[in-house]
């Protein structure tokens, strides 16, 4: 599942990070965060004991809008007892401040009823 549907960054500027993090409701070992397809000028990490997913690169924002868009999230989780709260951060900051400060995406019982409909027809 896609985490992030449409992202639009203004900046005169070329980037060099970003982050996106699970900030709320990180199981560690059970949910990741994903970047699929090809990004050109960009490199990754996954932060394991945080669930920070770094992007980095000298390039432009159309490189790390295109990426950012493309970041899924997973889990092996079955039982979710909490929501999955997500923040997206460029700069040099790689922490999340205050949900009113960064990009915050809260993932929707959609998501939860979609995941339950797929293990019934495991």
């Amino acid at each position: 599942m896609s985490t992030v549907a449409e992202v639009s960054i203004n900046s005169d500027s070329e980037l060099e990070n970003g982050y996106i993090q699970i900030s709320k409701g990180y199981t560690q070992g059970q949910d990741q965060l994903v970047l699929t397809g090809n990004h050109p000028g960009i490199s990754l990490s996954w932060a394991l004991n945080e669930g920070i997913l770094t992007l980095s690169g000298n390039t432009s924002e159309y490189n790390y809008e295109s990426a950012i868009t493309s970041v899924v999230f997973q889990t092996r989780q079955t039982n979710f007892t909490e929501d999955k709260v997500f923040c997206i951060n460029l700069g040099d900051a790689n922490f999340c401040l205050q949900q009113d400060t960064i990009i915050s995406i809260l993932l929707m019982s959609v998501f939860l009823g979609l995941r339950q409909k797929m293990q019934q027809k495991i």
